[in-house]
């Protein structure tokens, strides 16, 4: 069996988001490398620094399992996804800025599901990022005259 390789890298303003580089051979099994310049992924891990064994990749612990919006969860067993969705626990490894090497051992995996998972690990970066981590500043005041104005016209 030849090696697949799949890398892909999404940049956001000018920095990088996330770098992702998928491997599969006969030897090794499943591989998935994962950095992250930054620090996005803190607002989802726990503040007590407890952490956890994934792939054999030191990852923190999850706030919560799920997120609202975002499809996937954070699994904390050693599986590369959840309901055919990236596993978002891949986002939480604790030398994520270094990049680590999960490795799921031998996992049957079309080359076709490789490019849906990298594609669908990109939607949760954009969408982790835009939704949670994107600083946005926004100020709005309301006046009992603007409330009164549109009342009365």
């Amino acid at each position: 069996m030849s090696d697949l390789i799949v890398e892909a890298s999404k940049s956001v303003s000018g920095n990088k988001l996330l770098t992702v580089e998928i491997r599969r051979d006969s030897s090794s099994g499943l591989r998935i490398f994962v950095q992250s310049s930054g620090d996005y992924w803190k607002p989802f891990r726990r503040d007590d620094s407890s952490t956890i064994l994934i792939g054999g990749v030191v990852c923190w612990r999850p706030k919560s399992d799920i997120l609202r919006g975002i499809p996937g969860m954070f699994l904390c067993e050693n599986a590369h996804e959840y309901d055919e969705t990236p596993n978002l626990m891949l986002f939480l490894a604790k030398d994520i800025n270094a990049g680590v090497w999960f490795d799921f051992g031998c996992f049957p995996i079309s080359e076709q599901k490789i490019r849906e998972f990298v594609e669908a690990l990109r939607k949760q970066a954009k969408m982790l990022y835009i939704c949670f981590c994107k600083p946005v500043g926004t100020r709005a005041e309301f006046t009992t005259s603007l409330i009164d104005k549109e009342i009365f016209d």
